[in-house]
């Protein structure tokens, strides 16, 4: 007698069956697993631009644009160096303005970068532990709603990330490969990540660390070693650059906003709440037309 909330056994042609459909997919993950991974890029990518748009910039975006929206690169970095952040990601925004300065357009840079970090992510997990653990790794980067968010704000995270998988993925191909060329491009992208936000200091550490394990461990070739020591000495000397340049000096700073006096950078985003407040009513957003009725923007 069968008992009441119990599933019914499958029958062996029930599990034939299943097991073989199992088995089909799984066959057709494994031959268009790329095809799976850019269909998957695309619904992130779309899902990034439908967060990026229909909201005003926040104080953190706004002083962002705010320190970018200078006459010159000159003017671009000396402002910069009054925030906690390297100038890459400002001189990004500096020409990417002159394309357009609309909330969606000022958030595209990120957009887009977030969308090659999951293709760059996908092709690194793919490399190190396979199609199936690369679609699973590739569909928490490009669907969890934290990293949806990430992509969809005027900040450097994303630029960051992408630097930093970059950086991870060549290094990678540098060893199988035993290409000098790409462990070079590996310590580019590293610099890059660093020039875009300090987080990336950690990083860069950590990385090469495990550089130069895998080195010792796998004895890598003179060039792989000479291109990779090269690669390091240049990290090294950038990241005492930044400290004595920026790092050291950010304390006690101040932003010159255009039109008005010079404001302490801790005290840059209340200044902002009254033109938030303006937008719409919420100290949080701040929209572009009334940063210019403010005279925060010329």
């Amino acid at each position: 007698m069968s008992q009441t909330g119990c599933s019914r056994p499958l029958v062996p042609d029930e599990q034939e069956s299943r097991r073989a459909l199992s088995n089909q997919f799984e066959s057709w993950l494994e031959t268009h697993s790329d095809f799976a991974a850019i269909m998957i890029v695309g619904i992130g990518f779309v899902a990034r631009l439908e967060a990026a748009s229909g909201t005003f910039l926040n104080p953190d975006e706004a002083l962002h644009f705010l320190v970018a929206n200078r006459a010159s690169w000159a003017l671009v970095y000396k402002a910069s160096l009054t925030t906690a952040h390297p100038p890459l990601f400002i001189f990004v925004l500096y020409w990417w303005r002159h394309l357009g300065t609309s909330e969606l357009m000022l958030r595209l840079p990120s957009v887009i970068a977030g969308a090659a970090f999951c293709w760059i992510f996908f092709q690194w997990l793919k490399g190190i532990f396979g199609k199936t653990v690369g679609l699973i790794g590739l569909l928490f980067v490009a669907l969890l709603p934290a990293m949806i968010a990430l992509s969809a704000q005027v900040r450097q995270y994303e630029l960051m990330l992408l630097f930093l998988i970059s950086a991870a993925y060549l290094l990678e191909r540098a060893f199988i490969e035993n290409s000098p060329w790409r462990m070079l491009a590996s310590s580019a992208c590293l610099d890059l990540a660093m020039l875009t936000h300090y987080s990336a200091f950690l990083f860069a550490a950590t990385l090469g660390i495990y550089a130069a394990l895998r080195m010792v461990r796998f004895r890598a070739s003179a060039k792989v070693a000479i291109a990779w020591a090269s690669g390091e000495i240049g990290s090294v000397g950038l990241a005492i650059f930044l400290y004595i340049s920026h790092i050291s000096k950010v304390k006690g700073m101040a932003i010159a906003i255009p039109g008005k006096t010079r404001v302490p950078v801790i005290l840059a985003r209340p200044t902002l709440i009254p033109v938030a407040t303006e937008s719409c009513g919420c100290p949080n957003h701040i929209s572009i037309q009334s940063m210019r009725r403010h005279g925060f923007l010329r």
